[in-house]
């Protein structure tokens, strides 16, 4: 348990751009991260203020078992994302399940059938309209204007857009590609091999650096023909730390590769700005 809260301590850039990093100990901030983001009409608010409204309209009238357990649901939820996370925003989604279901016992005790019905009516147009204007959106914030039709299938980084060498429209992709993911299991929608190795699998490449010379570990990248190798320290080093993932891999350990031939493609101009996320070439025998 403590490797695991160590692991998902909040830091500086993992805060959303309108939290204040919060000390792990400090209640008070904690408690402002939770209004901070309930309040936040880009993420919850309006459900949120909506729910409390019906909710506290319909506060005098008898609560069922079900409103009991959603309450309980709630509460929950809360204690667990304030105390045994690291206030990703995210983690607070699944509180609209038992504040739909508690919004709703409430709605249909205080609100007559004639009404009711009209009400039902206009929130699932509007859940459907939503939807539709929220999936747009994610289109267009995780394709890219490129031939090869980029589709991550979970997120998007500075990485990918400025420095993967294929999303580029100019350049094409050579035939023979081949990447190697390490610590980062996003497999992408690129018209080349790709393979990955994470904390939930087997990761050889990590083996071969506990078991061989850097010589040795490119070798054995050439013979299983990856042509590119991409790094996420970010969760190569947080999940060290919670899960013991694969301790012979260290920065330490791929610079000595690439002082065997490793190529970098990260400009210093990106190891500047993220030290994150790396993109190396490896050489052709």
């Amino acid at each position: 348990m403590q490797r695991w809260q160590a692991a998902h301590r909040v830091k500086p850039d993992q805060t959303s751009p309108d939290q204040v990093s919060p000390d792990q100990s400090a209640l008070p901030q904690r408690l402002k991260s939770l209004a901070v983001e309930l309040a936040s009409p880009s993420r919850y608010g309006l459900a949120v203020l909506l729910a409390l409204a019906v909710i506290l309209t319909g506060i005098k009238k008898p609560f069922t078992h079900i409103d009991y357990l959603g309450i309980a649901a709630l509460a929950i939820q809360l204690t667990v994302w304030l105390f045994l996370t690291h206030l990703q925003p995210r983690f607070l989604l699944p509180i609209l399940i038992p504040l739909a279901l508690l919004t709703a016992g409430r709605f249909i005790a205080v609100v007559p059938p004639p009404l009711r019905y009209l009400v039902i009516l206009f929130a699932i147009v509007t859940a459907a309209a939503h939807t539709l204007m929220a999936a747009g959106r994610y289109n267009q914030n995780t394709s890219f204007n490129s031939p090869y039709g980029f589709h991550p299938l979970a997120g998007w980084d500075q990485l990918i857009e400025s420095q993967y060498p294929f999303a580029d429209s100019d350049k094409t992709i050579e035939s023979g590609t081949r990447l190697l993911m390490v610590g980062d299991a996003r497999p992408f929608y690129v018209r080349c091999e790709y393979a990955y190795n994470t904390v939930f699998d087997r990761c050889y490449f990590a083996e071969h650096l506990a078991g061989k010379s850097p010589a040795g570990v490119i070798d054995w990248l050439q013979e299983e023909n990856f042509t590119h190798l991409y790094i996420n320290w970010y969760e190569v080093e947080r999940l060290q730390k919670s899960y013991q993932f694969a301790p012979s891999l260290t920065r330490q350990n791929v610079d000595k590769l690439e002082k065997a031939g490793l190529i970098p493609l990260s400009s210093a101009a990106w190891q500047a700005i993220d030290s994150h996320y790396r993109l190396y070439r490896i050489p052709p025998r």
